[in-house]
């Protein structure tokens, strides 16, 4: 019985796979399938990464300045308004917007009037609580920033809203006979205690010397 002839080798006689490497790239032949879909999960660290903003071409820059990185701000029209509504300051706050071209200093200015008003009552007896002043909000929007009192005895100052006491002082022998009530902010863009219309301030004094008090009052309101 004659065998049958030996099943043709992958290998040459080399023992070099045949048919598996490509002579223009000079790698082995590889058959893949690439399969797409799934998820991934892409984490950026802000120790050791960052993203670009833009469109591809024109890109948002940024500026170092004492160690800490900003957005660059353009200002287009130098001449922009400036609105806080009904919520406006008292003073004038430079405010520094870093550019890419320059420093522009910007100022919100006061928007308003200060106004200020006075009254005085005489021949107070004592034990008899009396009001000095009343002021009444005639506009949207207010700031009480001071109220001062004095006169010519020891007495019990309150400063009252809407009826109900915000604050009282005490004047006593050996110091001034005045009291002032400053409600001016020092960590706020707005300058005092807020009011709106139909708020009524009103400021009383009680005395317990024998002999008759005179006292006068005066209040300073930043009107928006």
């Amino acid at each position: 019985m004659i065998a049958p002839p030996p099943i043709p080798s992958a290998l040459d006689a080399n023992q070099v796979l045949q048919h598996s490497f490509e002579d223009a790239t000079g790698r082995l032949r590889v058959a893949a399938e690439l399969v797409a879909g799934g998820t991934s999960e892409v984490i950026i660290s802000h120790v050791d990464d960052s993203i670009r903003l833009g469109n591809g071409v024109s890109l948002i820059t940024a500026t170092s300045v004492a160690g800490s990185i900003g957005l660059d701000v353009n200002i287009i029209n130098p001449a922009f308004p400036v609105s806080l509504g009904q919520k406006t300051m008292a003073n004038s706050f430079p405010v520094v917007l870093a550019s890419n071209q320059s420093p522009i200093a910007v100022t919100f200015t006061t928007v308003g009037d200060t106004v200020t008003s006075y009254s005085e009552i005489t021949a107070i007896a004592a034990a008899t609580e009396t009001t000095i002043l009343t002021y009444a909000v005639g506009v949207a929007q207010a700031y009480l920033l001071f109220v001062e009192s004095n006169r010519t005895n020891v007495a019990d100052y309150k400063v009252k809203l809407n009826g109900s006491t915000i604050n009282r002082k005490y004047t006593y022998f050996g110091a001034p006979l005045s009291a002032y009530f400053d409600f001016k902010s020092s960590v706020s863009f707005f300058p005092g205690l807020s009011l709106v219309s139909g708020d009524v301030l009103t400021v009383t004094v009680i005395h317990n010397r024998p002999s008759l008090g005179d006292f006068n009052a005066n209040i300073e309101i930043f009107e928006a």
